[in-house]
C-alpha cells in the first residue's frame, strides 16, 4: 500500500512540475499594438528611434498570401526598422482591405523583437442575384455598387436597391417593389446578395393640363401656346407614351425650345407628374412662367 502512495505522489509532483516549467516558457508580450497610435507610444517606451526585426509571425482566420504580406510590410527579418516604417506596414495592410490588422504583439528576445501579427477577415462579394425577371437581369446588376470580390459594405448594398429602385421609376415602373436579402457564410467570410423585383405595369401618361402665368398676352396666344405644349407632353399617337425619364427630358427640351422660339427664353418651367394607380396612368401639370415677350432680331441675308 505504501509503495501505491509513493507512486501516485510522484506523479502529482511530476505533473505539478511539468505545468509549472510550461507557464513559465510562455513569455508575455512586451507590447501590443491595437491601433495606429500605439506605434508611438512604443518607440517612446522602448526610448530608442528603431528596433530590430529578428523574427515575423501571423495569426489569421483565413489563407493569406505571405508574398503579399511581406511586400505590404515593406521590411524582413533582420531589419532595424523605425516608427514610420511600422506605421507604414499598419496603414497599407489595411488600406488593401484584404485583411486587416487587429494587433500586433512584440515579444522581446536577446537580439531584438519578434512580431506576431493577428488578422481579421472582412466579409468579401461572392456573387449579386436578381430575381423576378425572365430577362434584362443584367441592366438591374449593373446597377449594383460593389464589384464581387470587394469587401461587403451594408451601406453599399442599400444603396444599390436604392438604385435600382429608381432605374425601375425611370422606366416607368413607377410602383415597383425591390426587397433585398443578404447570406452570410461565416466559415469563408462571404456574402451573396439577392435582390427580389416585382416591376408590375409600366405607366403611361395620360393627360396635360397646362397652367400659363403671362404679362398681357393675347387670348389666342394663349390658346395656341396651351396647345402646343399639351401636344409635346400627350401627343395625339396611335399607343400611349409609357412615362419614363427619356419621354419626360424629351418634352421639356422640346418646350424649352419652343418657348425660347416664341421669344420666351427666360420662361420658367415646373413640371408635375400626377400618378393615377388605378389606371396605372400619369396625368402632367405644366406650370408656365412667361416673362415679357422678346423681340427676336436675326442679321444676315436670307434669301
Amino acid at each position: 500500500m505504501s509503495n501505491i502512495y509513493i507512486f501516485l505522489l510522484s506523479y502529482f509532483v511530476l505533473f505539478f512540475s511539468t505545468c509549472g516549467a510550461a507557464v513559465e516558457q510562455k513569455q508575455a508580450p512586451y507590447f501590443v499594438i491595437k491601433k495606429n497610435d500605439d506605434i508611438a507610444v512604443l518607440f517612446s517606451q522602448i526610448q530608442s528611434t528603431s528596433l530590430l526585426v529578428v523574427g515575423v509571425e501571423y495569426t489569421q482566420q483565413l489563407p493569406i498570401d505571405e508574398q503579399e504580406f511581406m511586400y505590404l510590410l515593406g521590411f524582413d527579418v533582420q531589419d532595424f526598422i523605425t516608427e514610420k516604417q511600422l506605421s507604414d506596414a499598419w496603414y497599407y495592410i489595411n488600406q488593401k482591405e484584404r485583411f486587416f490588422i487587429e494587433s500586433i504583439e512584440l515579444y522581446a528576445s536577446d537580439r531584438g523583437y519578434i512580431l506576431h501579427f493577428t488578422f481579421t477577415f472582412p466579409y468579401t462579394l461572392h456573387s449579386v442575384h436578381i430575381h423576378g425577371l425572365f430577362s434584362g437581369k443584367d441592366y438591374y446588376k449593373n446597377a449594383y455598387l460593389l464589384q464581387v470580390g470587394q469587401p461587403f459594405n451594408d451601406q453599399a448594398h442599400m444603396h444599390s436597391v436604392k438604385d435600382i429602385e429608381t432605374l425601375l421609376y425611370d422606366q416607368g415602373y413607377c410602383k415597383a417593389v425591390v426587397q433585398q436579402k443578404v447570406i452570410f457564410n461565416e466559415r469563408a467570410k462571404t456574402v451573396q446578395a439577392h435582390v427580389y423585383i416585382h416591376r408590375g405595369p409600366q405607366y403611361k401618361v395620360r393627360d396635360t393640363k397646362v397652367q400659363l402665368h403671362h404679362n398681357g398676352l393675347q387670348p389666342h396666344e394663349l390658346e395656341e401656346i396651351e396647345k402646343k405644349i399639351k401636344h409635346i407632353f400627350y401627343p395625339i399617337t396611335w399607343f400611349a407614351k409609357i412615362y419614363n425619364k427619356r419621354f419626360v427630358r424629351s418634352a421639356e427640351k422640346k418646350l424649352h425650345n419652343y418657348l425660347y422660339k416664341q421669344g420666351f427664353g427666360d420662361a420658367q418651367v415646373q413640371l408635375y407628374p400626377v400618378l393615377h394607380d388605378d389606371d396605372h396612368t400619369v396625368n402632367f401639370i405644366v406650370d408656365v412662367s412667361l416673362p415679357k415677350k422678346q423681340q427676336m432680331v436675326f442679321f444676315g441675308h436670307y434669301d
